[in-house]
């Protein structure tokens, strides 16, 4: 799904809209500073690069994306740009990664799903050039549909940035998913919270497409947010506005590195996780990340990821025990659904020792409390003839097991699996409990 990325610093990811490719994003190379930041170029599923076609809904999209995001940046605190349709996936991945997410940008953004339920600006084109529309040739639908301002220079980037990607868009694709277009994240209502890091949200005056009010009645939620409605601007304001819009990007990207802290030596921004003062840490890694977790409070979630936010900066955004101790975290925090692609990303990257078995059981069980108890299931028969357990962990696998195969309506099979690792601990009668175990495997489950 990452289809590019270029230059160094934090990571800024670009995500693009329905039925076109990352290279619509790729004007912003030249109408913004972008320098200091890493530029993440997402493509979607329909579009050609993309290798991940197995989506059905905005939703699938979006967590598909969200994915990718993780294990892209690890824990590294990372800014985010969407457009259009990319603005609602944008979204759903700076609240998801809220901990992470330094800065939130949209451009002509998604903010209803439900094309009925639009509140939308009659079409209205501010200069209309008729020769303009002849030289679009056979594209001239969708160049009309989304211009309010026919010129040469719309018109050369609409076939530089934005055909190409309608051109190799897979339609069957886009079918599928446009079926369920109204099953998309709405971030700002699912919150909690509002949503404090730096944001901007520019609309064009005149997109019919999705409109600026639905947009601007979110503003409460973003106390840090700049609202624009460009005049002279519809769907494809950042190609009809450039100038405007690469200004305002810039000055997002400028509060997004205050936010983040004062600029590095390269003059990208420092990051959101410092390492800790020469002289001030005696202890090793290791024992300090002990003593976190003796403190840690699920009571405080802010408190305890700000003070585990340092320790997994120190060994890297790519670490896999850094990784995994901020799956940890957000699992202890019952977040399950953001510790799950941390987990799978720290695994991924080599875990090893210790926390390579604790982070299976974990995995697993996080898969359980979100309803898949199937993958939780394979992942822990994995474990039972593994050399990763130790004495860290014992059978603790198979009291997770166990809970996987209730969940999977086997209650005979999970009662036998919790029977056995209980008989070994017992002082008397674990021959009688253990084989007890054993015939409930002749016992047909649920009677049949």
């Amino acid at each position: 799904m990452i289809i590019d990325s270029r230059g160094s610093g934090t990571p800024l990811v670009l995500i693009h809209g329905f039925g076109v490719d990352h290279r619509i994003m790729q004007p912003l190379e030249d109408l913004a500073d972008l320098s200091g930041w890493r530029r993440i170029y997402l493509d979607l599923p329909w579009a050609e690069g993309s290798d991940d076609r197995s989506a059905t809904s905005p939703r699938d999209v979006a967590d598909a994306a969200l994915a990718e995001i993780t294990r892209e940046i690890g824990s590294e605190p990372f800014a985010v740009i969407g457009n259009s349709f990319g603005a609602m996936v944008a979204r759903h991945a700076a609240h998801a990664m809220r901990d992470q997410c330094i800065g939130l940008a949209t451009l002509a953004g998604v903010f209803v799903s439900d094309h009925s339920q639009r509140r939308l600006p009659e079409h209205r084109v501010i200069q209309r050039d008729e020769r303009i529309l002849e030289c679009a040739g056979d594209w001239r639908e969708q160049y009309e549909e989304m211009s309010v301002v026919h010129s040469e220079a719309t018109l050369r980037a609409f076939e530089r940035s934005v055909l190409p990607g309608l051109r190799a868009s897979d339609q069957e694709i886009m079918e599928r998913i446009s079926a369920r277009y109204t099953e998309a994240y709405a971030p700002e209502i699912d919150a909690s919270a509002p949503f404090p890091a730096p944001a901007l949200h520019v609309f064009g005056r005149q997109d019919q497409v999705v409109g600026f009010e639905d947009g601007f009645a979110t503003s409460a939620h973003y106390p840090r947010g700049t609202f624009v409605a460009l005049d002279g601007a519809g769907h494809n304001l950042h190609l009809e506005r450039p100038s405007v819009v690469g200004a305002l990007v810039s000055d997002w990207l400028d509060r997004v590195r205050q936010f983040a802290g004062a600029p590095g030596p390269t003059g990208a921004p420092a990051s959101l996780h410092p390492a800790p003062e020469h002289g001030v840490a005696s202890e090793s890694w290791d024992e300090r990340i002990d003593q976190f977790w003796e403190r840690a409070d699920d009571a405080d979630p802010a408190g305890t990821l700000d003070a585990l936010r340092p320790l997994v900066a120190e060994r890297g955004p790519n670490d896999p025990d850094g990784v995994y101790e901020w799956a940890s975290v957000h699992d202890f925090l019952g977040r399950e659904e953001e510790a799950i692609p941390l987990y799978e990303a720290a695994l991924a990257a080599g875990l090893a020792g210790a926390r390579r078995p604790q982070a299976v059981i974990q995995l697993a069980s996080s898969l359980r409390n979100v309803g898949r108890a199937a993958e939780a299931a394979a992942l822990l028969c994995g474990l039972e003839e593994s050399p990763d357990r130790d004495a860290a962990v014992g059978d603790a696998h198979r009291a997770f097991l166990a809970l996987a195969l209730r969940d999977m309506g086997q209650p005979d099979e999970a009662l036998r699996l919790a029977l056995l690792a209980l008989a070994p601990t017992l002082p008397r009668y674990r021959r009688s409990v253990a084989a007890y175990a054993e015939s409930l495997a002749a016992r047909p489950e649920n009677g049949e």
